[in-house]
């Protein structure tokens, strides 16, 4: 829109963190997603977004801050999936 530029988020690799899913404890990475350093709009360095991936790449875990909130999203596992609705 007009007057209120696109923001963009830089991704970066934390660190290795454990996380407690599907019934077990899963080594991922925790990648946490900070406003552009360089844009110029905002220099608050807050972490806007945070995923944890495990080894073969699915996002097991996302958080993201939206206005005032926390949102929080946790993948199932494959099996508990509900088949998709016939077209």
């Amino acid at each position: 829109p007009p007057g209120r530029p696109l923001q963009t988020r830089q991704p970066w690799g934390e660190r290795r963190e454990p996380l407690v899913w599907n019934g077990q404890v899963v080594s991922t990475r925790l990648v946490v997603f900070r406003g552009n350093p360089g844009s110029g709009l905002t220099s608050d360095q807050a972490p806007k977004a945070r995923a944890w991936v495990d080894r073969d790449g699915n996002v097991l875990r996302q958080e993201l801050v939206l206005l005032s909130a926390r949102l929080s999203f946790e993948r199932m596992p494959d099996d508990q999936v509900p088949p998709r609705a016939a077209r």
